[in-house]
C-alpha cells in the first residue's frame, strides 16, 4: 500500500472541499472532461473527471511558476463578474506580484517580455482578437470556462465555470500559492 503525505493530497482536498469538481450547468455533450452527472433534487448535477483536472491544474500551476521565474514578469486576470474582480483585486492588493486584475480584455501595451494571461471567460474564435494580444506579447493565455471550442487557438485550458464563491476562492489561493513557492 502506498501511503501519501499529507501535503501530496492538499490540491485534491481543496478540489473536493472547493466543489470544484461539480458543475451546475447541465451539459449533454460527451466531453473527456465531465465524468457523469446525477440527480439531486430534482435538478442534474455534473462532476468532471478528478484526473483530467488536476492534469490541467497542474498544466495551469506550472504555467504560472514558469512566467514567475524570469525577472520581468506580468499576470493579467481577467473577470467578467466585478464582485469577483473586486474580491481578487482586493486580495492581490497589498501582494508583492506583478499582475493586474480587470474585467475587460482592454489590456494596454506593456515593454514586459513576458506576460500571461488568465481568462475566467471564453474567447470567440476571432482571430483579430488572437493577434491583438500577441502584439502586445501576451502568448500564454489559460482560459477557464465550459465553452465547447473547435480551435483553442494554443490556448490552455481549465474546464470549469467560476459561478461560485468557493471556485474562486481556490482560485485565487492557488494562484497566489503558486506565485510565492520557491
Amino acid at each position: 500500500m502506498i501511503k501519501l503525505k499529507r501535503d501530496n493530497t492538499s490540491l485534491l482536498r481543496g478540489l473536493v472541499d472547493s466543489d470544484f469538481l461539480l458543475l451546475n450547468k447541465n451539459s449533454n455533450k460527451n466531453l473527456r472532461f465531465l465524468n457523469s452527472g446525477l440527480h439531486f433534487n430534482g435538478s442534474k448535477v455534473n462532476y468532471l473527471d478528478s484526473l483530467e483536472t488536476i492534469k490541467t491544474l497542474k498544466q495551469f500551476v506550472r504555467l504560472l511558476q514558469h512566467s514567475h521565474h524570469k525577472k520581468k514578469n506580468l499576470l493579467h486576470i481577467v473577470v467578467k463578474n466585478r464582485q469577483f474582480m473586486k474580491i481578487a483585486d482586493s486580495f492581490f492588493k497589498n501582494k508583492p506580484l506583478n499582475l493586474e486584475v480587470k474585467n475587460s480584455l482592454n489590456i494596454k501595451q506593456s515593454l514586459v517580455e513576458n506576460q500571461v494571461l488568465v481568462l475566467f471567460d471564453y474567447i470567440n474564435n476571432n482571430p483579430l482578437i488572437l493577434k491583438k494580444l500577441f502584439d502586445k506579447n501576451i502568448f500564454l493565455i489559460n482560459k477557464i470556462n465550459t465553452k465547447f471550442e473547435q480551435n483553442n487557438w494554443g490556448t490552455y485550458k481549465i474546464f470549469n465555470e467560476l459561478d461560485d464563491f468557493k471556485k474562486l476562492i481556490f482560485f485565487i489561493v492557488l494562484i497566489e500559492i503558486s506565485l510565492n513557492k520557491n
